[in-house]
């Protein structure tokens, strides 16, 4: 009886983490944005700032530059995508790996260029079309709800720039990057 009351349990936990996602999916489409000059140093500090306890369980290591640049954002959307990218790669490492994301900017014609480059997993190129779609899971045997990355993908649109993925320089690990309104 106790194992099957574990199970429900856990398994009211899974729906009430799908449910909150689905909502903050919903809610990302619909919500009023606040469009204005956005310090991507205020973002990081406040995604991490979130992450606090998962950071440091982990081991974490993130990197940054002294000063990344300003962007026309939403402050509260650009806080998820950072939030959900950078749990993303402190998440999906392999067992006993501490986790390293380096944060990083370019700045473009018109635009800023963010990277997030990790040393986990990897994404295989035939499953990058699919991944920032809802309920894709790539890697089933981790914890998640397969809407993180639809959730950041709809919000760098409504934030009117793009995002996409690509196999990390060293060939371990991977480089989002998101292109941003330059300031």
């Amino acid at each position: 009886a106790r194992g099957y009351i574990e199970k429900m349990q856990r398994s009211a936990a899974q729906m009430d983490d799908l449910i909150c996602d689905l909502l903050k999916y919903a809610t990302i489409g619909r919500q009023d944005l606040e469009r204005r000059p956005v310090s991507l140093d205020d973002a990081l500090r406040a995604a991490q700032a979130m992450l606090e306890s998962e950071l440091r369980a982990t081991g974490a290591r993130l990197t940054a530059p002294p000063a990344l640049p300003v962007v026309i954002a939403d402050p509260t959307l650009l806080q998820v995508v950072f939030q959900n990218l950078l749990s993303n790669a402190i998440k999906f490492v392999a067992p006993g790996v501490r986790p390293e994301v380096e944060i990083a900017a370019q700045a473009l014609p018109g635009l800023v260029r963010v990277t997030f480059t990790d040393n986990g997993l990897g994404i295989p190129a035939e499953a990058r079309a699919q991944l920032f779609r809802i309920f894709e899971r790539l890697h089933p045997e981790f914890s998640g709800t397969g809407i993180g990355l639809a959730i950041v993908h709809r919000a760098i649109e409504r934030l009117g720039g793009r995002i996409g993925v690509e196999p990390a320089p060293n060939g371990r690990g991977s480089r989002f990057w998101i292109d941003l309104p330059a300031a």
